[in-house]
């Protein structure tokens, strides 16, 4: 998967940069962290992105540890954000539409300062070579 830089702005408004592996297109989508090993998983990102607005859902087949998502909606606003566990028959989702949804191993939320009683709806994320903006 190509490699992307992102940026989440805070509650604080402060910005966070982050390089992502890009899932734009519906192969890269169902791949996501899929088969791989855990020293792969760890320190990295994975954006999935789609054409529109979605309601998908996300599981955890073939996953071998923990993952944090965080579902956006298309102007970037923070829809919901939780932690998907590697239970193969389990879904997760945001219960409505969005349009950018961001993994990583557990514990990612954590160390941004987003945890469950952060004020999620502050929270953004901005993808400036695709239009995104603040």
């Amino acid at each position: 998967m190509e490699q992307r830089e992102i940026t989440l702005i805070d509650s604080s408004n402060r910005p966070i940069t982050l390089t992502a592996r890009f899932a734009d297109t519906p192969r890269k989508r169902a791949a996501g962290y899929q088969f791989l090993c855990p020293d792969d998983v760890t320190g990295t990102t994975i954006l999935f992105a789609f054409e529109g607005d979605t309601r998908t859902l996300f599981h955890m087949r073939n996953v071998k540890l923990s993952l944090d998502i965080l579902f956006f909606q298309e102007d970037g606003r923070l829809l919901s954000a939780t932690t998907m566990d590697p239970v193969e028959d389990r879904l997760y989702g945001p219960g409505g539409k969005f349009r950018y949804a961001l993994e990583a191993p557990s514990g990612f939320l954590a160390s941004l300062g987003l945890d469950r009683s952060a004020k999620k709806q502050d929270w953004r994320l901005v993808i400036s070579d695709q239009g995104l903006r603040q």
